[in-house]
Protein backbone atom coordinates (compact mmCIF):
# COMPACT_ATOMS: atom_id res chain seq x y z
CA UNK A 1 0.00 0.00 0.00
CA UNK A 2 1.25 3.22 -1.15
CA UNK A 3 2.33 6.08 1.46
CA UNK A 4 -1.12 8.14 0.20
CA UNK A 5 -3.20 5.11 0.28
CA UNK A 6 -2.17 4.74 3.52
CA UNK A 7 -3.30 8.42 4.20
CA UNK A 8 -6.21 8.42 2.47
CA UNK A 9 -7.23 5.22 4.39
CA UNK A 10 -6.58 6.33 7.79
CA UNK A 11 -8.12 9.06 7.01
CA UNK A 12 -11.35 8.23 5.49
CA UNK A 13 -12.06 6.14 8.91
CA UNK A 14 -12.02 8.51 11.27
CA UNK A 15 -15.71 9.75 12.36
CA UNK A 16 -15.92 13.01 10.21
CA UNK A 17 -17.46 16.02 11.37
CA UNK A 18 -21.16 16.69 11.79
CA UNK A 19 -22.77 17.11 8.61
CA UNK A 20 -25.33 19.93 9.28
CA UNK A 21 -22.47 21.88 10.17
CA UNK A 22 -21.12 21.99 6.33
CA UNK A 23 -22.01 23.25 2.76
CA UNK A 24 -23.20 19.66 2.00
CA UNK A 25 -25.49 19.21 5.10
CA UNK A 26 -27.04 22.60 6.62
CA UNK A 27 -30.49 22.45 5.84
CA UNK A 28 -30.63 26.48 4.71
CA UNK A 29 -27.80 25.75 2.29
CA UNK A 30 -29.28 22.16 1.10
CA UNK A 31 -32.66 23.92 0.29
CA UNK A 32 -30.52 26.75 -2.57
CA UNK A 33 -29.27 23.01 -3.39
CA UNK A 34 -32.92 21.48 -4.02
CA UNK A 35 -33.67 24.65 -6.05
CA UNK A 36 -31.02 24.64 -8.35
CA UNK A 37 -31.25 20.93 -9.03
CA UNK A 38 -35.43 21.04 -9.33
CA UNK A 39 -36.38 24.40 -10.07
CA UNK A 40 -38.43 24.13 -6.83
CA UNK A 41 -38.70 23.92 -3.39
CA UNK A 42 -37.72 21.77 -0.98
CA UNK A 43 -40.59 19.38 0.50
CA UNK A 44 -40.43 20.17 4.12
CA UNK A 45 -39.34 17.71 7.06
CA UNK A 46 -37.64 15.61 4.48
CA UNK A 47 -33.50 17.34 5.49
CA UNK A 48 -32.11 14.46 5.93
CA UNK A 49 -32.73 12.48 2.72
CA UNK A 50 -34.75 14.59 0.40
CA UNK A 51 -31.62 13.83 -2.07
CA UNK A 52 -31.81 10.21 -1.82
CA UNK A 53 -35.76 10.45 -2.40
CA UNK A 54 -35.64 12.71 -4.96
CA UNK A 55 -32.83 11.12 -6.98
CA UNK A 56 -35.34 7.61 -6.42
CA UNK A 57 -38.35 9.37 -6.98
CA UNK A 58 -36.59 11.05 -10.50
CA UNK A 59 -33.90 8.45 -12.12
CA UNK A 60 -35.80 5.04 -11.27
CA UNK A 61 -39.16 6.29 -11.54
CA UNK A 62 -41.57 3.15 -11.31
CA UNK A 63 -38.22 0.86 -11.79
CA UNK A 64 -37.73 1.14 -7.90
CA UNK A 65 -36.80 -0.81 -5.74
CA UNK A 66 -34.12 -2.36 -7.95
CA UNK A 67 -32.91 -5.76 -7.31
CA UNK A 68 -29.07 -4.68 -6.79
CA UNK A 69 -27.46 -1.99 -6.43
CA UNK A 70 -23.49 -1.05 -5.87
CA UNK A 71 -22.27 1.97 -4.06
CA UNK A 72 -19.12 3.35 -4.42
CA UNK A 73 -16.94 5.06 -1.38
CA UNK A 74 -19.54 3.91 1.21
CA UNK A 75 -17.79 4.96 4.41
CA UNK A 76 -20.01 4.67 7.27
CA UNK A 77 -22.71 3.83 5.31
CA UNK A 78 -25.44 6.24 6.15
CA UNK A 79 -26.18 7.20 2.05
CA UNK A 80 -26.74 3.31 1.65
CA UNK A 81 -29.52 2.68 4.55
CA UNK A 82 -31.48 6.13 3.69
CA UNK A 83 -31.68 4.73 0.32
CA UNK A 84 -32.95 1.66 1.24
CA UNK A 85 -35.62 3.40 3.37
CA UNK A 86 -36.30 5.56 0.44
CA UNK A 87 -37.12 2.08 -1.97
CA UNK A 88 -34.03 2.06 -3.60
CA UNK A 89 -33.01 -1.13 -3.78
CA UNK A 90 -33.59 -4.82 -2.38
CA UNK A 91 -29.98 -5.60 -2.16
CA UNK A 92 -26.70 -3.59 -1.82
CA UNK A 93 -22.41 -3.61 -2.13
CA UNK A 94 -21.00 -0.96 -0.70
CA UNK A 95 -17.38 -0.61 -1.23
CA UNK A 96 -14.77 0.98 1.09
CA UNK A 97 -11.40 1.48 1.24
CA UNK A 98 -11.31 2.13 4.57
CA UNK A 99 -11.58 -0.96 7.39
CA UNK A 100 -12.62 1.16 10.42
CA UNK A 101 -15.63 2.66 8.47
CA UNK A 102 -16.55 -0.59 6.88
CA UNK A 103 -16.55 -2.06 10.60
CA UNK A 104 -18.81 0.94 11.59
CA UNK A 105 -21.50 0.85 9.10
CA UNK A 106 -21.45 -3.10 9.22
CA UNK A 107 -22.45 -2.23 12.95
CA UNK A 108 -24.72 0.26 12.18
CA UNK A 109 -26.43 -1.97 9.66
CA UNK A 110 -26.85 -5.06 11.89
CA UNK A 111 -28.25 -2.21 14.70
CA UNK A 112 -30.90 -1.58 12.28
CA UNK A 113 -31.53 -5.27 11.05
CA UNK A 114 -30.14 -4.56 7.39
CA UNK A 115 -26.99 -7.06 7.93
CA UNK A 116 -28.99 -9.54 5.10
CA UNK A 117 -29.77 -6.56 2.71
CA UNK A 118 -26.48 -4.38 2.90
CA UNK A 119 -23.16 -6.12 1.92
CA UNK A 120 -20.29 -3.67 3.28
CA UNK A 121 -16.91 -4.69 1.99
CA UNK A 122 -13.68 -3.52 2.19
CA UNK A 123 -11.85 -2.52 -1.41
CA UNK A 124 -9.68 -0.02 -3.47
CA UNK A 125 -12.20 0.72 -6.49
CA UNK A 126 -8.66 2.34 -8.11
CA UNK A 127 -8.29 -1.44 -8.75
CA UNK A 128 -10.88 -3.70 -7.82
CA UNK A 129 -12.04 -5.57 -10.67
CA UNK A 130 -16.26 -5.61 -10.43
CA UNK A 131 -18.40 -8.87 -11.70
CA UNK A 132 -20.14 -8.10 -14.98
CA UNK A 133 -23.81 -6.93 -15.08
CA UNK A 134 -23.77 -7.58 -11.25
CA UNK A 135 -26.16 -4.05 -10.67
CA UNK A 136 -29.14 -2.06 -11.69
CA UNK A 137 -27.87 0.50 -9.95
CA UNK A 138 -24.26 2.30 -9.55
CA UNK A 139 -24.73 5.07 -6.88
CA UNK A 140 -21.70 6.71 -6.57
CA UNK A 141 -22.04 9.76 -3.36
CA UNK A 142 -18.80 11.46 -3.42
CA UNK A 143 -16.85 9.13 -4.49
CA UNK A 144 -15.40 9.53 -8.38
CA UNK A 145 -13.88 13.05 -7.12
CA UNK A 146 -11.74 10.55 -4.78
CA UNK A 147 -10.42 8.01 -6.97
CA UNK A 148 -7.12 8.63 -9.61
CA UNK A 149 -7.87 5.98 -11.89
CA UNK A 150 -10.93 7.06 -12.97
CA UNK A 151 -11.01 5.61 -16.75
CA UNK A 152 -10.77 2.16 -15.08
CA UNK A 153 -13.56 2.71 -12.13
CA UNK A 154 -15.94 3.73 -14.93
CA UNK A 155 -15.43 1.13 -17.18
CA UNK A 156 -15.46 -1.02 -14.46
CA UNK A 157 -18.75 0.63 -13.36
CA UNK A 158 -20.59 0.42 -17.08
CA UNK A 159 -19.46 -3.10 -16.82
CA UNK A 160 -20.96 -4.13 -13.61
CA UNK A 161 -24.37 -2.28 -14.98
CA UNK A 162 -27.06 -4.74 -16.24
CA UNK A 163 -28.95 -3.80 -19.86
CA UNK A 164 -30.97 -0.23 -18.44
CA UNK A 165 -28.78 -0.09 -15.00
CA UNK A 166 -28.61 3.40 -14.38
CA UNK A 167 -25.19 5.33 -12.79
CA UNK A 168 -25.95 8.07 -10.42
CA UNK A 169 -23.11 10.25 -9.39
CA UNK A 170 -23.60 13.27 -7.08
CA UNK A 171 -19.80 15.24 -7.18
CA UNK A 172 -17.57 17.79 -6.88
CA UNK A 173 -16.54 18.92 -10.29
CA UNK A 174 -14.03 21.67 -9.79
CA UNK A 175 -10.63 22.22 -10.23
CA UNK A 176 -8.63 19.53 -8.88
CA UNK A 177 -7.37 19.36 -5.32
CA UNK A 178 -9.72 23.02 -5.53
CA UNK A 179 -6.76 24.57 -7.19
CA UNK A 180 -9.07 27.56 -7.75
CA UNK A 181 -8.04 30.44 -10.39
CA UNK A 182 -7.04 33.38 -9.28
CA UNK A 183 -10.36 35.12 -10.06
CA UNK A 184 -12.07 32.47 -8.44
CA UNK A 185 -10.11 32.96 -5.09
CA UNK A 186 -10.82 36.92 -5.60
CA UNK A 187 -14.25 36.18 -5.94
CA UNK A 188 -14.75 33.74 -2.77
CA UNK A 189 -12.63 36.62 -0.41
CA UNK A 190 -15.56 39.07 -1.66
CA UNK A 191 -18.20 36.72 -1.34
CA UNK A 192 -16.78 36.38 2.61
CA UNK A 193 -16.72 40.01 2.96
CA UNK A 194 -20.52 40.26 2.62
CA UNK A 195 -21.05 38.03 5.53
CA UNK A 196 -21.32 39.99 9.27
CA UNK A 197 -18.95 39.14 11.58
CA UNK A 198 -21.25 37.89 13.86
CA UNK A 199 -21.11 34.96 11.12
CA UNK A 200 -17.97 34.33 9.92
CA UNK A 201 -14.62 33.63 11.65
CA UNK A 202 -12.70 34.55 9.24
CA UNK A 203 -10.54 37.87 9.70
CA UNK A 204 -7.81 39.38 7.60
CA UNK A 205 -5.79 40.09 10.70
CA UNK A 206 -5.77 36.12 11.25
CA UNK A 207 -5.42 34.83 7.86
CA UNK A 208 -2.52 32.08 7.16
CA UNK A 209 -0.44 32.63 3.79
CA UNK A 210 -0.82 29.31 2.19
CA UNK A 211 2.87 29.05 2.15
CA UNK A 212 2.40 28.27 6.14
CA UNK A 213 -0.63 26.61 6.65
CA UNK A 214 -0.32 23.39 7.93
CA UNK A 215 -1.89 21.15 11.49
CA UNK A 216 -4.80 23.13 12.98
CA UNK A 217 -2.60 23.48 16.77
CA UNK A 218 -0.11 25.46 14.36
CA UNK A 219 -2.22 27.18 12.02
CA UNK A 220 -4.16 28.89 15.37
CA UNK A 221 -1.06 29.25 17.12
CA UNK A 222 0.50 31.85 14.20
CA UNK A 223 -2.87 33.33 14.14
CA UNK A 224 -2.72 34.20 17.90
CA UNK A 225 0.85 35.61 17.32
CA UNK A 226 -0.16 37.29 13.90
CA UNK A 227 -3.37 39.19 15.47
CA UNK A 228 -1.20 40.18 18.98
CA UNK A 229 1.27 41.74 16.20
CA UNK A 230 -1.50 43.42 14.14
CA UNK A 231 -2.88 44.85 17.43
CA UNK A 232 0.78 46.33 18.96
CA UNK A 233 1.21 47.65 15.32
CA UNK A 234 -1.74 49.24 15.02
CA UNK A 235 -2.51 50.74 18.90
CA UNK A 236 1.01 50.07 20.60
CA UNK A 237 2.87 52.77 19.80
CA UNK A 238 -0.56 55.19 19.98
CA UNK A 239 -0.88 54.21 23.60
CA UNK A 240 2.31 54.83 24.36
CA UNK A 241 2.88 58.49 22.91
CA UNK A 242 -0.44 59.92 22.05
CA UNK A 243 -2.21 58.82 25.20
CA UNK A 244 -4.79 61.63 24.90
CA UNK A 245 -5.69 61.16 21.57
CA UNK A 246 -6.39 57.19 22.39
CA UNK A 247 -10.33 57.12 21.74
CA UNK A 248 -9.73 59.34 18.02
CA UNK A 249 -7.38 56.62 17.41
CA UNK A 250 -9.27 53.84 18.37
CA UNK A 251 -12.36 55.34 16.19
CA UNK A 252 -10.31 55.21 13.68
CA UNK A 253 -9.33 51.74 13.53
CA UNK A 254 -12.75 50.59 14.16
CA UNK A 255 -13.70 51.90 11.08
CA UNK A 256 -10.57 50.90 8.62
CA UNK A 257 -12.17 48.65 6.01
CA UNK A 258 -10.55 45.05 6.06
CA UNK A 259 -11.01 43.87 2.51
CA UNK A 260 -7.63 42.12 2.71
CA UNK A 261 -7.96 37.90 2.09
CA UNK A 262 -9.51 36.01 4.99
CA UNK A 263 -9.80 31.98 2.65
CA UNK A 264 -7.24 30.92 0.70
CA UNK A 265 -6.63 26.57 -0.16
CA UNK A 266 -5.04 25.00 2.27
CA UNK A 267 -1.93 22.59 -0.09
CA UNK A 268 -0.75 21.15 3.16
CA UNK A 269 -4.10 19.38 3.79
CA UNK A 270 -3.72 17.87 0.40
CA UNK A 271 -0.42 16.81 0.82
CA UNK A 272 -0.81 15.36 4.35
CA UNK A 273 -4.21 14.75 5.12
CA UNK A 274 -6.49 13.45 2.45
CA UNK A 275 -4.66 13.58 -1.24
CA UNK A 276 -7.48 11.79 -2.52
CA UNK A 277 -9.29 15.26 -2.27
CA UNK A 278 -10.93 16.28 -5.93
CA UNK A 279 -7.46 14.18 -7.38
CA UNK A 280 -8.93 14.22 -10.92
CA UNK A 281 -12.59 16.28 -10.45
CA UNK A 282 -12.50 18.23 -13.67
CA UNK A 283 -12.47 15.35 -15.62
CA UNK A 284 -15.29 13.66 -14.14
CA UNK A 285 -17.98 14.46 -16.79
CA UNK A 286 -16.04 14.53 -19.91
CA UNK A 287 -15.13 10.49 -18.85
CA UNK A 288 -18.54 9.54 -18.16
CA UNK A 289 -19.18 10.95 -21.59
CA UNK A 290 -17.04 8.81 -23.22
CA UNK A 291 -17.60 5.28 -21.12
CA UNK A 292 -21.67 5.95 -21.36
CA UNK A 293 -23.60 7.54 -24.35
CA UNK A 294 -26.39 8.64 -22.16
CA UNK A 295 -25.78 11.09 -19.57
CA UNK A 296 -27.43 13.52 -18.07
CA UNK A 297 -26.22 16.35 -15.62
CA UNK A 298 -27.78 19.16 -13.46
CA UNK A 299 -25.17 21.47 -12.08
CA UNK A 300 -26.27 23.24 -8.32
CA UNK A 301 -23.13 25.41 -8.17
CA UNK A 302 -21.45 25.88 -4.76
CA UNK A 303 -18.91 27.54 -6.46
CA UNK A 304 -18.83 30.56 -3.86
CA UNK A 305 -20.90 29.24 -0.69
CA UNK A 306 -18.68 26.11 -0.58
CA UNK A 307 -16.08 28.11 0.20
CA UNK A 308 -17.13 31.33 1.31
CA UNK A 309 -19.40 30.26 4.11
CA UNK A 310 -17.19 29.21 7.80
CA UNK A 311 -17.68 27.37 10.47
CA UNK A 312 -18.70 30.39 12.49
CA UNK A 313 -21.79 30.65 9.46
CA UNK A 314 -22.72 27.21 10.10
CA UNK A 315 -23.18 27.50 13.74
CA UNK A 316 -24.49 30.79 14.18
CA UNK A 317 -27.12 30.59 11.38
CA UNK A 318 -30.39 31.56 12.74
CA UNK A 319 -33.63 30.20 10.14
CA UNK A 320 -35.74 31.89 11.90
CA UNK A 321 -34.25 35.19 11.52
CA UNK A 322 -34.91 37.12 8.41
CA UNK A 323 -31.76 38.90 8.35
CA UNK A 324 -29.88 35.72 8.02
CA UNK A 325 -32.05 33.99 5.18
CA UNK A 326 -32.14 37.36 3.10
CA UNK A 327 -28.10 37.24 3.59
CA UNK A 328 -27.82 33.24 2.45
CA UNK A 329 -30.31 34.19 -0.25
CA UNK A 330 -28.17 37.40 -1.44
CA UNK A 331 -25.15 34.95 -1.63
CA UNK A 332 -26.90 32.18 -3.29
CA UNK A 333 -28.48 34.84 -6.31
CA UNK A 334 -24.61 36.31 -6.64
CA UNK A 335 -23.04 32.90 -7.25
CA UNK A 336 -26.11 32.00 -9.49
CA UNK A 337 -25.42 35.19 -11.22
CA UNK A 338 -21.72 35.07 -11.23
CA UNK A 339 -22.16 31.43 -13.15
CA UNK A 340 -24.63 33.08 -15.79
CA UNK A 341 -22.27 35.53 -16.19
CA UNK A 342 -19.43 33.47 -17.05
CA UNK A 343 -17.42 34.56 -14.46
CA UNK A 344 -17.74 30.87 -12.46
CA UNK A 345 -17.98 27.77 -13.64
CA UNK A 346 -20.87 25.19 -11.08
CA UNK A 347 -18.43 23.15 -8.70
CA UNK A 348 -21.20 20.62 -8.14
CA UNK A 349 -23.69 18.40 -10.55
CA UNK A 350 -25.51 15.40 -10.22
CA UNK A 351 -25.05 13.03 -13.39
CA UNK A 352 -27.23 9.99 -14.02
CA UNK A 353 -25.49 8.10 -16.45
CA UNK A 354 -27.84 5.15 -18.20
CA UNK A 355 -26.74 1.87 -19.69
CA UNK A 356 -28.45 1.40 -22.86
Amino acid sequence: MSAETQLVTRHWGQLLPDLERSYYGHPAVRRHIYRALTGTDAPPGRERDWFERWAVETFLADRAPVEKCLSLCCGFGEVERLLYRSGAFAHCVAIDIAPDAIAKARDAAAAEGLEDVIDYRVGDLNADVLAPESADLVWSNGALHHLSNLEHVLEQAQRALRENGVLIANEYVGAPHQQLSHRHRELVNAAAHIGPPRLRSRRGSTFVPTRLQGPRLRTRLYQAAFARLDEERLAGRARRLYAPYWRLAERIRRRRFRFGKVWDVNPWYFQHVDPSEGVRADEIIPLVRRYFPDVEVRHYHGSLLHYALDDRFFERYDDTSEQDRLLLDALADLERSLIAAGELESDHAVIVARKR
